[in-house]
């Protein structure tokens, strides 16, 4: 595993470019770290590379906006997101088990993505961004500047972070 990263690493710099170095596929870094979706945590993980790039071809400005992802789990959403061009991303998972994943994913995203573990509930999802990418512009100004929030949600929180 660890050379496999490390020869992506290379490849990202010797490369160039948007999208992210070839990595291990999700199915594979679920075995690897023997992670299973939690049920007490409503996960569910979609590995279909090519559903997730075309969840992706939906979201609008992708690469001139802030990216707030809620609970990247394995980093489908978050491969998708990246190799589609987005420049700033921040997920926010809260099962620590993805931990080295997220941060590989972070290393191969060439500083576009940060990761942050804890709870997304009690966050100030705009304090967050800027925190990590500096001042944003004021989403009053224009939508299609403004912050966008992406993630397979647990159903349980889906409806009170829309709320907040």
């Amino acid at each position: 595993f660890v050379s496999v990263f490390f020869s992506a690493l290379s490849h990202a710099h010797l490369h160039g470019g948007m999208k992210l170095p070839p990595l291990l596929s999700l199915r594979d870094l679920l075995r690897l770290y023997g992670v299973h979706a939690t049920k007490s945590l409503s996960q569910n993980f979609i590995l279909d590379t090519a559903l997730l790039g075309k969840l992706v071809s939906y979201c609008p400005n992708l690469q001139q906006r802030p990216v707030l992802e809620i609970g990247p789990g394995p980093g489908g959403l978050t491969r998708a997101l990246l190799n589609a061009g987005v420049q700033r991303l921040v997920t926010v998972e809260r099962d620590a088990r993805f931990v080295p994943v997220l941060q590989m994913l972070e290393q191969a995203s060439d500083g576009r993505m940060r990761s942050v573990i804890g709870d997304i509930m009690p966050t100030d999802e705009y304090e967050l961004l800027q925190a990590h990418f500096g001042p944003l512009p004021d989403a009053s100004d224009s939508l299609v500047d403004a912050p966008m929030l992406v993630g397979n949600l647990p159903f349980q929180i889906s409806t009170a972070l829309l709320l907040k």
